[in-house]
Formats: structure tokens, sequence, C-alpha cells
């Protein structure tokens, strides 16, 4: 399981999913959490600094790759390499969730293309 961290990650979005995933995988430990970004350090959008993460991995099988949200002029501003590495980790089989927008992310990638999917209340007129 990978969370992706990208510049501005709201808090919120990365530590919800985050703190309810490892409290499923506690009792049967099935899915190494890693938290990874194409940098090794990340400013949230609520000014705390996350540091030492893991840089993105190869990515295939079953991986659960977890986008968590930004401002969505954040969004816009998504690297090349970080929408191929997410291209290249579906086509290798990976599941893929967002939280809130998070889905622009996805989205830019061409990965909702024909599917239904939803984000934040203030954003879905974007999407």
């Amino acid at each position: 399981m990978i969370f992706l961290v990208l510049p501005q990650v709201e808090v919120l979005d990365l530590a919800g999913p985050l703190q309810a995933l490892s409290e499923a995988n506690a009792t049967r430990k099935r899915y190494a959490i890693r938290v990874c970004s194409p940098r090794p350090r990340v400013q949230s959008h609520q000014g705390i600094v996350l540091a030492d993460l893991d840089p993105l991995p190869a990515v295939a099988g079953n991986a659960l790759v977890v986008v968590p949200g930004m401002p969505y002029a954040a969004t816009q501003r998504i690297d090349a390499a970080v929408t191929r590495w997410l291209v290249k980790a579906a086509r290798g089989g990976a599941h893929l969730a967002s939280v809130c927008t998070g889905a622009f992310v996805l989205g830019d990638a061409g990965l909702l293309d024909g599917r239904r999917c939803t984000t934040h209340w203030s954003r879905t007129a974007e999407l």
C-alpha cells in the first residue's frame, strides 16, 4: 500500500486514510504501508513538513496507491514524472484510490476516463 504524498498535501486527507488502513492492517499484517513521494521532503498545505519520505517505488500486482488531496490550484501543478508513474502503476495492475481533490491527479493522468468518480463537494463542477 502506497500513500503518494505531493506538495501541499492536505494533512487530513493523508492522515485519515493512513490511520484507518493502518488499523485495519494491524490485526492481519496484510500490507506493507509506505509513504512515498517524488521528493524526500514535502510541505503540507497546513505548513507541516513531512520528511524522510520513501522514493516512488516500482509498482505491480495488487498494490494499492492512495492519492490524498491538496488545494485545487496545487492539482494543476503536478510533475509529469508523477503522472507517468501513476499510469505505469495502473498498467502494472495497481489499484488506485484518491481522497477529495486527489481525483484531479488521477484524472489528469487519464486514469478516470470512462469511470464514475467524486471529489470534494466544492470542486465537483471542475471535475
